[in-house]
């Protein structure tokens, strides 16, 4: 697991998922102008080969975003107010023209509750986008996992046939993995909420410091 959430972040799999997140809600031309973007820009971090896009932005930071994209689609830039904000809603011609028009109704013509439901706009997208998440990091942990226990060697036939029989050792594994997750938990904490390198870090000690009992390991000859 602790693999799996370094190759993740690595991967920038997060950032991925938040990219196509947007791509669904402002399709691929606007989304390519929203992380172009000055704030989204500044959010952006250095890669091993390009630069990062950001896992996490805010909703309300997305929701500044987007009002400024629909009111100032080209230099130079016009101040946002009731009055800008309803002209450019009026002549939008963007894949996401109808979406925003039906939210500046909803927010009755009030540039703060524009705002507000934009982030909820996103977020419903967003919980969508979750999904997308496990998905992705369930194939990379099988990859990760059976290629682990090749390169280890490690007899999963075996190791399934003593923790299906034996107690004892089922229960002394369940006690160290829920003490492992405890004890990452406590620790992400201090991680900030966006900070996942720190996270995977904090993962990878915990389940150094707590090692799991051996089972099986396939050698020459097998210890059972």
């Amino acid at each position: 697991t602790a693999l799996g959430e370094g190759l993740s972040n690595a991967l920038n799999i997060k950032g991925g998922v938040f990219a196509r997140s947007i791509e669904v809600l402002l399709g691929e031309k606007e989304a390519k102008r929203f992380f172009a973007h000055d704030t989204v820009v500044r959010l952006c971090k250095p890669g091993l080969f390009r630069v990062r896009k950001p896992s996490y932005v805010p909703d309300t930071v997305i929701a500044e975003v987007v009002l400024d994209l629909c009111v100032n689609p080209a230099l130079p830039k016009t101040p946002i107010n009731p009055t800008t904000v309803d002209r450019a809603i009026a002549t939008l011609t963007t894949n996401y023209a109808a979406a925003i028009k039906e939210l500046w109704q909803t927010a009755e013509f009030d540039v703060e509750a524009l705002k507000v439901q934009i982030a909820a706009w996103f977020n419903r997208t967003g919980d969508r986008s979750k999904g997308w998440f496990r998905r992705q990091i369930g194939v990379l942990s099988f990859v990760v996992g059976f290629g682990a226990a090749v390169a280890l060697n490690a007899d999963t036939i075996h190791m399934f046939g003593v923790l299906s029989t034996d107690e004892a050792l089922r229960a002394s594994f369940v006690e160290r993995a829920t003490e492992m997750v405890a004890t990452a938990r406590a620790a992400e904490e201090a991680c900030a909420e966006d900070n996942e390198a720190c996270k995977a870090d904090v993962r990878q000690n915990a389940c150094a410091a707590l090692e799991l009992p051996r089972v099986g390991v396939i050698s020459g000859n097998i210890q059972r």
